[in-house]
């Protein structure tokens, strides 16, 4: 599938400029080194993609890699897993003997297992978290204090312990330390929550013991426990997602990036029993979350996923069928954001706009791109500008439709010059794009 054409093609028009592998839950359960030599004992599926395979990945797409360290693998072991994928074959540093009596070599020695394996350069990625969501530890492997419906696999749901570590497991600083004597130029993430004190406090304990180590601060943002109204689903992130950030940055007291690696509409797949995800509802839910996540300063985040595949319950969390290639209707909020430009107007809203969201972007060249999400019946709203945003020369819209109201359908909107505003009429429930052509 990485290799495949319609992936690949999937993946550049999405407009997406990382890729987070391996993938939640089972980060905490991939051993990356057993995977990459072919080692049925000890690899969780020999079927799984191998970090040889993320590699040719990044390096055909050109994109940015995330790599989730399994919070189970031993500090000499993840700066064996970086140098990997970032040091030269010539490299004579020793890694160590771990924990468990393990001498992990050279940092050179791992450099030349992905050389042998067909990719001689180091692939540079920069960006890591440590483990996935560990406060869901499961709480027959973790013990007293844990979630009885717990998920990870993981050996602590102490935020405390796991940044500091125990007598039989490396903690977050430990690890962290480890991988930054392989490659300085790194960053390394720690698992947070939104709220500090749920999760038995987890963002108090991994806050207070490592705040001034915390490269960013992970964070996994879903609109909803179970399948939500579309009227909900449309309507939500704009609320939502500012006060999901703004508790977790207020309770840092620091400026700690906030990355939001995974988000979606929808926590639990087999509580989105109306399969809102793949439905069109999901489009605009997306697209106002983008814009709610650019508005509030986030400078990572990582949809789940690109190409997920029917799961039991019968929906799909993915941008793309992962079968077929073919596109939910939630790529489209992809497609739209990434004509967008890097800096975000501000805005300020007044008069009956309730439910309508408007994320406005300057490119680099002056001109002006603009996203619309109406969540509501609204028809009709006035841009007024306080610098220049030049005139409107192209708009698409899309809208709630089809026989079931489950696909995303083209509409009409407009998008006129009215003494000296613009004016805007667009169908209810619906996303709009804007393009502004700079006056003179």
């Amino acid at each position: 599938r990485l290799t495949s054409e319609w992936f690949l093609d999937a993946i550049e028009r999405s407009g997406v400029t990382t890729i987070r592998m391996p993938g939640g839950s089972w980060s905490n359960s991939y051993s990356w080194s057993h995977c990459e030599l072919i080692q049925e004992d000890g690899c969780l599926s020999l079927e799984a993609v191998r970090p040889i395979e993320y590699a040719q990945l990044l390096t055909a797409t050109g994109l940015e890699g995330v790599w989730t360290v399994s919070v189970n693998e031993t500090a000499e072991g993840a700066a064996a897993l970086v140098a990997y994928f970032n040091a030269d074959v010539d490299d004579e540093r020793p890694l160590g003997v771990d924990r468990n009596g393990v001498d992990w070599g050279l940092v050179g020695d791992w450099a030349k297992v992905r050389a042998f394996n067909g990719h001689p350069e180091p692939v540079g990625i920069e960006l890591w978290e440590f483990g996935n969501e560990i406060y869901g530890a499961r709480a027959e492997a973790a013990g007293e204090g844990c979630f009885e419906a717990g998920w990870e696999d993981a050996w602590t749901c102490d935020g405390r312990d796991y940044v500091i570590g125990d007598d039989e497991h490396d903690g977050y600083l430990a690890v962290r330390s480890a991988m930054l004597e392989v490659d300085p130029n790194i960053e390394v993430g720690a698992v947070g929550v939104p709220d500090p004190t749920a999760w038995s406090g987890w963002g108090e304990g991994v806050l207070s013991t490592a705040r001034d180590d915390i490269d960013f601060y992970v964070l996994h943002v879903y609109g909803f426990e179970r399948s939500p109204s579309t009227d909900d689903a449309i309507g939500r992130a704009p609320v939502r997602v500012p006060d999901l950030i703004g508790r977790a940055r207020d309770s840092m007291a620091t400026d700690i990036p906030i990355a939001v690696t995974e988000y979606n509409l929808v926590s639990g797949e087999s509580r989105d029993t109306e399969l809102t995800m793949p439905s069109a509802a999901n489009a605009l839910f997306t697209a106002g979350m983008l814009g709610e996540m650019a508005r509030a300063g986030v400078p990572i985040a990582n949809h789940w996923n690109m190409a997920n595949g029917t799961t039991n319950s019968g929906t799909d969390y993915g941008l793309v069928d992962a079968d077929t290639g073919e596109p939910f209707p939630v790529f489209t909020a992809f497609e739209v954001w990434k004509n967008a430009g890097p800096e975000l107007m501000a805005v300020e809203a007044s008069g009956e706009v309730s439910g309508v969201s408007l994320y406005p972007t300057r490119r680099s060249d002056g001109s002006v791109h603009a996203i619309i999400v109406n969540a509501r019946s609204q028809t009709e709203v006035f841009l007024e500008s306080t610098g220049e945003i030049g005139t409107p020369t192209e708009v698409r819209a899309w809208t709630i439709g089809g026989t079931d109201g489950r696909d995303l359908v083209e509409s009409e909107a407009t998008a006129t010059v009215v003494d000296d505003r613009v004016r805007i009429t667009m169908e209810p429930a619906s996303l709009i794009e804007i393009e502004f052509e700079p006056d003179g």
